[in-house]
């Protein structure tokens, strides 16, 4: 059984496109082993457009409603809190709206006997969802009481926000499974490119596989000044070595179960 919260360092650090593919090789596992359980994952707050959640409704074999994986959407594109306040909720979501979710996730997850859940979280661990009383997403995971996996950019400057994360997990009396470092999704979120080569074998180091030598692009600074590009598996090495924490880098256009390691399988080691 493995039931997970899924935040970032920052938004757009690629939780969905982690998410949906991680929603797939959990599913393909399934197939042949009756003794697997199902799985699902959820998308809870969505703000703006509801392509996270709907990256995760079109996952074959998921069978979950949109409005089942997303029950409540605000129509802007801002943080909760903001986007509540549009909407006429001046201090944005309070803890019976977290209740609420909470009890909707784990009622759908019982009812279809699910062995592995996925709750995605929204923007960055202390992303606000309201101010009164002071109301983060970290308050959101704490009531929820589940595993963090934390996910993150796999280029240089990822090391500090990382870190800072995991620290403020373990802070909040939770557990960090571990980190991802995202080496880059595609344009449509949770639908990895078919065109791109497939990734190498997963090595038996702790931060789990990589492409061989040199990231392509190079790193360009707000200056505009061109940084040099990162050894890939140097900041997963790091991570590592600092936190004691598992952590898989993940391919761009990661398709293969293969790639899965067995921290985030929900088999035991």
């Amino acid at each position: 059984m493995m039931h997970i919260f899924v935040t970032g360092t920052d938004t757009d650090v690629g939780k969905t496109y982690f998410g949906a593919w991680l929603l797939r090789q959990w599913l393909a596992a399934e197939k042949g082993d009756a003794a697997a359980g199902h799985s699902l994952a959820f998308k809870p707050i969505c703000s703006g457009g509801r392509g996270d959640a709907e990256a995760y409704a079109a996952v074959p074999g998921h069978g979950l409603l949109l409005d089942e994986i997303n029950p409540l959407h605000f129509r802007e594109p801002l943080s909760p809190l903001a986007a509540a306040a549009v909407e006429g909720r001046e201090d944005g979501m309070d803890f019976a709206d977290i209740v609420r979710l909470n009890a909707h996730v784990v009622r759908v997850a019982a009812k279809r006997q699910a062995q592995r859940v996925l709750v995605e979280g929204v923007g960055g661990w202390l992303v606000p969802l309201g101010k009164n009383p002071t109301l983060l997403v970290r308050d959101w995971a704490q009531s929820l009481g589940w595993p963090v996996v934390v996910v993150a950019r796999a280029g240089l400057g990822t090391l500090n926000h990382t870190l800072l994360t995991v620290e403020s997990i373990q802070a909040a009396g939770l557990t960090c499974a571990g980190v991802v470092l995202n080496e880059g999704a595609p344009a449509a979120v949770g639908a990895p490119s078919v065109s791109t080569p497939a990734p190498q074998s997963p090595a038996t180091a702790p931060e789990g596989p990589s492409a061989p030598g040199v990231q392509r692009s190079a790193l360009a600074s707000a200056t505009g000044v061109q940084r040099p590009a990162l050894p890939s598996g140097v900041n997963g090495a790091i991570l590592v070595a600092l936190t004691g924490l598992p952590v898989f880098t993940f391919p761009a256009g990661a398709e293969g179960v293969g790639l899965l390691p067995v921290w985030l399988s929900g088999k035991q080691a």
